[in-house]
């Protein structure tokens, strides 16, 4: 299955011949601002990127769904994307930040020529 545009960087992506437009407000964990950061915009494009292959399953009020004993329902649609996963790896803690890091994977076609 091929990702959209939207699925990667937000409802409101849009692209012509030059240019690709993201919202920032579309982007997940971003608060706009006329001065967002490289680093806090990357951030936002692969949180954004990520809630496609996997999550947590919400209402639409944001509040988490759980099955009858409690445990929080998620999805891994990973393996429905041919050429990319974005998966959540792990959270450390360094001296007063917090450091999510996530694996990302690209996958191509290996054509064996003589």
């Amino acid at each position: 299955m091929q990702l959209t545009l939207q699925q990667l960087f937000g409802a409101n992506a849009s692209q012509d011949i030059s240019q690709i437009i993201i919202q920032k407000s579309d982007l997940l964990g971003l608060t706009p601002a006329t001065n967002n950061t490289a680093e806090s915009l990357l951030v936002a494009l692969i949180l954004t990127a990520e809630s496609t292959f996997e999550g947590e399953v919400v209402d639409s009020n944001g509040n988490y769904l759980a099955d009858n004993q409690g445990n929080i329902l998620s999805f891994d649609n990973s393996l429905l994307y041919e050429e990319l996963v974005v998966s959540y790896w792990r959270k450390l803690i360094k001296g007063q930040k917090i450091i999510d890091q996530f694996v990302l994977f690209k996958f191509s076609n290996y054509v064996e020529t003589n």
